[in-house]
Order: C-alpha cells, then structure tokens, then sequence
C-alpha cells in the first residue's frame, strides 16, 4: 500500500501563519521502506527544528513498521549530507551521478 505522513511545523505571526518546516515519510509500494523527505526554511536552519522534525518522522517510521528509511540527497547539498549523517544514516551512490541516497536502517532484515 501506499500511505504519507506529512509533519508541518507553522510560525503564528499576529494572525498569519507560516510554514517553516514540513516533512514527510511515504511507504514505498510492495517493500517495508518508506520514503524521507524534510525542508527548513533557511531562516531556521541550524536552530534545532530540522533534527526534532528528522526524530519525529523516524519515530513515525518505526511505528508504521518500515523496516528503512530512504532519501535522496543531491551531490552539492552538503548541509544535507552532513545532516542526514549525523541521524544515523548511511551514504552510498545511485546510478544518478547527481544523487546519493541515504539510507537508514530501522530493524534488521529477516533475510539471510
């Protein structure tokens, strides 16, 4: 099957409000991964919101049984790499020359 959750972090400002963090983890079709995907405004970077938003949606992950999570990072984000690194994600080359994935493990494989 195929499910999103979306998390969407919103700044009150006298009476509007502004999205300044979203992120969403999709299951991937017939596999137990999901998808990971997570935007700051650059405004907020570095304050804290993109790591407490990562640790939300990997606690979702791990509820919703996806035995990983995965995304793809562009080569010359390296604010991203270094970020998806540092939640316990590991790095390695897609046939994209332009992308790397990312990938991080939630329960171990049942297969030999």
């Amino acid at each position: 099957f195929d499910r999103s959750i979306v998390l969407v972090v919103e700044k009150m400002d006298c009476a509007t409000k502004t999205i300044i963090a979203a992120g969403r983890c999709t299951r991937v079709q017939m596999s137990e991964d999901m998808t990971y995907a997570l935007q700051v405004l650059p405004k907020y970077a570095k304050t804290g919101l993109g790591r407490i938003l990562a640790q939300e949606l990997l606690n979702v992950a791990t509820a919703e049984g996806a035995a990983a999570v995965k995304a793809n990072i562009h080569v010359s984000n390296t604010a991203a790499l270094t970020f998806t690194k540092s939640l316990g994600f590991t790095i390695k080359k897609t046939s994209d020359s332009n992308l790397l994935q990312a990938k991080k493990v939630l329960k171990p494989s049942a297969k030999l």
